[in-house]
């Protein structure tokens, strides 16, 4: 089983970078971050045709999260419970049944909180949020015994090594500051493997590369896109890579889609 989480940067946008990848790779589910647009403009129709069931938490112009799915979605849900009065749509989640037989899986689409810079309001959103998020892929580990995947943009990276170069980009910046790693580090403590170091990785693999500054030739970039599993589902894991294919095609997104390929069971 293979599933992909990749932020798209505007569904619209990119709908036909999508179905040209969709056509190729042929991943079970592909989770979407960042698709800019509300549910009455989301591409249903053409991820139908693609062969894909579609849901989506959409937002006007910004955020917005969506799963696509070959497998059928049930227990469909937008948000956390946990911040009802939240208007950001920054969290979609379904339950599929796994093509090889065994529990249903959750599968949680996540668009974490940028923070803008720190010490700002929109950091305190972030570290918030991020300790919400915490709570909530607790109770999914709990409810789905059959392995949770929680992937999506987490606008972290975890450890120097995700940073083209930490002394340039700096100890004391958003995505690398103290305490989003410390909220990371939070999120695996509720039970989850970061599927990226379930492997030996080579350095300089990343998932999003700055539009400016020749930064995608250059590999410039950061890993802050990610799996995050319970373990079911890393013991199950064989494999975890982006596909930095699609950051050359014309007008792409900045990040890279990112897939884990699951075993199937025995």
């Amino acid at each position: 089983m293979k599933i992909t989480t990749w932020n798209v940067n505007s569904v619209r946008a990119r709908k036909n970078h999508i179905l040209a990848w969709l056509e190729t790779a042929r991943p079970h589910a592909l989770l979407l971050q960042e698709t800019k647009c509300e549910g009455a403009d989301f591409p249903f129709a053409d991820f139908r045709a693609a062969g894909y069931e579609s849901f989506c938490c959409g937002q006007k112009a910004y955020n917005g999260c969506a799963v696509l799915s070959r497998l059928p979605i049930a227990d469909a849900q937008c948000g956390m419970p946990n911040r009802p009065h939240d208007k950001q749509a920054r969290v979609a989640a379904v339950t599929v049944a796994p093509s090889g037989g065994g529990e249903n899986l959750r599968l949680i689409s996540a668009y974490i909180p940028n923070g803008g810079e720190v010490g700002a309001e929109k950091y305190e959103y972030k570290l918030e949020w991020l300790a919400d998020f915490a709570e909530y892929i607790a109770d999914a580990a709990r409810d789905f015994p059959g392995g949770v995947a929680a992937g999506g943009d987490y606008n972290i990276a975890p450890a120097d090594e995700d940073i083209y170069d930490p002394a340039h980009w700096g100890a004391g910046n958003i995505l690398v500051s103290k305490p989003e790693r410390a909220a990371f580090a939070g999120l695996l403590a509720r039970g989850y493997a970061d599927a990226h170091r379930l492997f030996t990785q080579p350095r300089g693999v990343f998932s999003w590369w700055d539009y400016r500054a020749a930064s995608f030739s250059r590999n410039r970039g950061l890993r802050i896109d990610m799996f995050l599993l319970t373990p079911p589902l890393a013991t199950k894991c064989e494999s975890c890579a982006p596909d930095s294919a699609p950051r050359t095609w014309e007008k792409p997104s900045d990040h890279a889609p990112v897939t884990v390929r699951l075993r199937a069971e025995e």
